[in-house]
């Protein structure tokens, strides 16, 4: 629980509780407590999450990086708090487009007063008509391309702001203004099973 319910609750969100899970334990040498944990969770859909988090690190060199791994893109994250993301991915010209439209102006509704800078940049160019296999499946591909999002704040302004709309969430939600919050008690304990999953088949 105290190592991984946050990442359990964030993955959760993204693709929905799994199916299952298992983890494993690591003391420090010569001191009765654990400061490294693993795990494995099994979603739907055959997706699968690799969890490590260790408490080994001075805080000023402490990091926090979270990968999506698609079949046609890489996205990585990186801080506690972050404020980039960085999509590696192969794209058609209709990928593209929504990757610099409709994603970049969803993005920009979330935090008010928080704008998401995009920078694109092209890392290879492939032949009209171009046919690629991967997992058992076709697909085509104009270009492979790099996306940084990137907000222009910093990270304790990114915090400020993602607190504060948790808070006019749940007063919207209080006042009646709409069914429930954003993030509910439900949310909290289906993280807490992930923990439990994991703690219940540790190895």
């Amino acid at each position: 629980m105290e190592h991984g319910v946050h990442f359990f609750d964030l993955v959760n969100w993204l693709i929905g509780p799994p199916l299952g899970a298992r983890g494993s334990k690591y003391g420090r040498e010569g001191h009765n407590f654990i400061d490294r944990v693993t795990g494995v969770a099994f979603h739907p859909k055959g997706a699968v999450v690799s969890y490590y988090h260790g408490f080994t690190k001075p805080e000023a060199f402490e990091n926090t990086i979270f990968s999506l791994i698609f079949e046609r893109a890489y996205t990585k994250t990186e801080g506690w708090i972050p404020i980039t993301l960085a999509v590696d991915a192969m794209v058609t010209p209709e990928t593209d487009e929504f990757l610099t439209g409709d994603i970049l102006d969803e993005a920009r509704t979330f935090l008010p007063g928080i704008d998401v800078r995009l920078e694109k940049r092209e890392l290879k160019t492939f032949p009209e008509g171009s046919v690629f296999q991967g997992r058992g499946k076709q697909f085509e591909s104009t270009a492979r391309m790099e996306y940084v999002f990137r907000l222009d704040r910093d990270r304790w302004e990114v915090y400020r702001a993602c607190v504060r709309q948790g808070i006019v969430d749940l007063v919207h939600a209080l006042k009646g203004q709409k069914s429930k919050p954003d993030v509910t008690l439900e949310d909290a304990k289906r993280a807490l099973d992930v923990a439990k999953m994991m703690e219940t088949a540790v190895s």
